[in-house]
């Protein structure tokens, strides 16, 4: 029988970044909410709504770099350069424990 030891690796924060170049980042627990973002979707009225009402918080100055937008437990809507299936997957990263790679290949 083969021994071996599972270590469990805790992320030291849950922040994930969610504009490539500026590294700009938020804490991926106090995520509500990803909406898709596109020209004529659901996404663009919550984009205007939250530019009307001063709740977008203005990190991408090109809107046609918008993929998603982050919908936060304060009600503020952070635009990303990210699609929705990335950031599902860097939240998931953040707020999950992860096995080490000796691990993942053990149980294959």
């Amino acid at each position: 029988m083969k021994s071996h030891v599972v270590e469990i690796h805790d992320k030291p924060n849950d922040f994930i970044t969610i504009v490539g170049r500026t590294n700009v980042k938020v804490s991926a627990r106090k995520i509500e909410a990803l909406i898709e973002f596109s020209k004529g979707s659901y996404g663009e009225n919550i984009f205007n709504e939250a530019l009307e009402d001063g709740r977008l918080i203005k990190v991408i100055t090109d809107t046609n770099k918008i993929r998603s937008l982050i919908l936060m437990e304060n009600n503020k809507v952070y635009p990303s350069t990210f699609s929705v299936s990335t950031l599902d997957n860097r939240i998931y990263l953040a707020t999950h424990f992860v096995k080490s790679k000796e691990d993942l290949n053990d149980e294959e």
